[in-house]
């Protein structure tokens, strides 16, 4: 019975021993989890990088300047060929038109602004308008009855102005008749009939 001191001794070293080892164990699982990864599956991969924007493409010459088209700048309309017994009114202010008689037609200008040029022999052109422009080859009779008109007409049978303050010129007339005021009236050659009715008016050989 001496033994058994002893023997208690021993069996409470072990004791000790049994459980200073489960706690050591314990804490080495604790940690076995590094810091930052995932606890269940793996961890996820990392977000790829955003793609470098792409380059601005350069402009091509042709969008940087692009020509105006002509149908759009341009104010000039051709006209279909006259002939005669065939009619064609001016409506559009402030244009610039051609004309070709073959022989005859007739033209009003009844819009303001025209500049119109006129190649070949026409039946007649009248102008009802005012602060227009004409040039004429050759035609049988000009009337012009709108005001601040300028007409130039190389041949003319005759020429007859009721508006006012109009300039006209022929190179060759036969006849002019005046019934407007301030009309400047000026012909080259032949010796054409004048009738005066207006006043104010003047007829000159230039």
């Amino acid at each position: 019975m001496k033994h058994q001191p002893a023997l208690r001794t021993v069996v409470g070293l072990a004791a000790v021993v049994f459980l200073m080892s489960g706690c050591t164990a314990t804490a080495t699982t604790d940690t076995a989890t590094p810091i930052g990864s995932a606890v269940n599956g793996s961890a996820p991969a990392p977000a790829a990088p955003a793609p470098a924007p792409a380059p601005a493409a350069a402009e091509s010459p042709a969008a940087l300047a692009a020509p105006a088209s002509s149908t759009q700048s341009s104010t000039a309309f051709a006209q279909p060929i006259l002939s005669p017994g065939r009619e064609r009114k001016l409506t559009l202010a402030d244009a610039d038109v051609e004309l070709v008689c073959d022989g005859g037609g007739k033209i009003e200008v009844l819009a303001n602004g025209i500049t119109l040029t006129v190649t070949g022999h026409c039946q007649e052109i009248d102008i009802l308008s005012s602060g227009t422009t004409v040039r004429a080859e050759s035609v049988n009779e000009i009337d012009v009855d709108g005001p601040r008109n300028t007409v130039t007409v190389e041949k003319a049978a005759g020429l007859r102005a009721e508006g006012s303050n109009n300039t006209l010129h022929a190179d060759e007339v036969g006849q002019i008749n005046l019934e407007g005021q301030g009309n400047q009236v000026t012909f080259g050659a032949g010796n054409p009939r004048i009738n005066d009715e207006g006043s104010g008016n003047s007829i000159s050989v230039k």
